[in-house]
C-alpha cells in the first residue's frame, strides 16, 4: 500500500514539473496611453438594472466638464441659442460601451416650444437634459437634447 502511494506521489510530482516547464510568464502590462473611464465614475453610475440608468446624482467636476465641453453643440442644437446661464445640476448615467450621461442643465430664461424652436420668454428659469455619450477613450459626443424640463422632474430615458 505504501509503495502504491509513493508511486502515485512521484507520478503527480512529475506531472506538476512537466506543466511548470510549459508555463509562460508574461511581462507585466505597461500602463496604457489611452484615457479610461475612472472606477469612481463607474461605481457612482452603476445602474440598478444592467444597462439601466443610475440613480440621479449631483454633478461633480468631471460631469460638469463634460457638459461645458458640449455647451456649443447644445446651443447649436437649439437654434444657435446662446444661454445666459449654463449650470449643470444633476445627472444619471447608463453604462454601455462607454457611458451615456443624462445631464440636467439650468439655462436661464430661454424658452422653447414643442419643436425645440426658441420662443420669446422672459420669465423664470428653464432647464434642459443633454444626453451625452462618452466613449472608452473619453471623447464626448452629443446625442440628444430634451427641452421643457422642470427642476423637480426626475431624469429618464429619451
Amino acid at each position: 500500500m505504501i509503495q502504491l502511494f509513493i508511486i502515485v506521489f512521484i507520478v503527480l510530482l512529475l506531472l506538476i514539473m512537466a506543466n511548470k516547464k510549459e508555463m509562460v510568464v508574461h511581462p507585466p502590462l505597461k500602463p496604457s496611453s489611452r484615457r479610461l473611464i475612472s472606477a469612481e465614475t463607474v461605481v457612482a453610475s452603476t445602474p440598478t438594472i444592467v444597462g439601466g440608468l443610475s440613480k440621479q446624482l449631483a454633478v461633480d467636476s468631471k460631469v460638469s466638464g463634460i457638459a461645458t465641453k458640449m455647451k456649443e453643440g447644445i446651443e447649436q442644437g437649439l437654434s444657435s441659442t446662446k444661454f445666459e446661464t449654463f449650470t449643470p445640476l444633476t445627472y444619471a448615467a447608463q453604462v454601455v460601451s462607454g457611458l451615456v450621461y443624462y445631464i440636467k442643465i439650468e439655462i436661464g430664461p430661454t424658452c422653447f416650444d414643442t419643436t425645440s424652436t426658441v420662443v420669446d420668454c422672459t420669465k423664470g428659469t428653464n432647464y434642459i437634459v443633454a444626453k451625452i455619450y462618452v466613449d472608452l477613450k473619453g471623447e464626448p459626443s452629443l446625442l440628444a437634447i430634451k427641452t421643457g424640463v422642470k427642476k423637480a422632474d426626475s431624469i429618464s430615458y429619451f
